[in-house]
């Protein structure tokens, strides 16, 4: 073996010495990129989401991702305020137990569809809802 095959890999050399500097700095996140995640999980949180999610949407230098959390954000709360008011309350005591049980069903079913999104937003995969993508596909042709 010869001397330079024999030292080619010492433990004392920075690999990354080697690397070409967009090699070295693509491999680590930058600020950005932290903040608009961060931004991208606050606007997952159910209830108080929608603030940042429209401050998002208003905002000029939001990018195209944070916006598309932001309406699947705020599609989801409209949803789920809509169908917990039009639940409504009943007249009788055996409705009014079961439109509770209704309206307890529609917000467990939010609060983890909120979470199922962060999850997914930590795997780097899409956040979308599955009717939410055949609708925005719809209006985009109609335009």
């Amino acid at each position: 073996m010869s001397r330079r095959q024999s030292h080619s890999r010492s433990p004392y050399v920075d690999s990354t010495a080697t690397k070409f500097p967009e090699e070295r700095d693509s491999n680590k996140t930058t600020a950005a990129q932290i903040n608009n995640k961060i931004n991208q999980y606050l606007c997952l949180v159910p209830v108080f989401g929608v603030i940042p999610s429209v401050l998002a949407l208003i905002s000029d230098r939001s990018d195209r991702k944070l916006k598309d959390v932001s309406k699947v954000a705020i599609v989801m709360a409209l949803a789920w305020l809509i169908s917990s008011g039009a639940s409504g309350s009943g007249d009788s005591t055996a409705t009014q137990a079961s439109l509770e049980i209704l309206k307890g069903t529609i917000s467990s079913t939010y609060f983890a569809a909120s979470i199922w999104l962060m999850f997914r937003l930590y795997k780097d995969k899409a956040i979308a809802l599955p009717g939410l993508k055949y609708l925005m596909k719809s209006k985009r042709k109609s335009d």
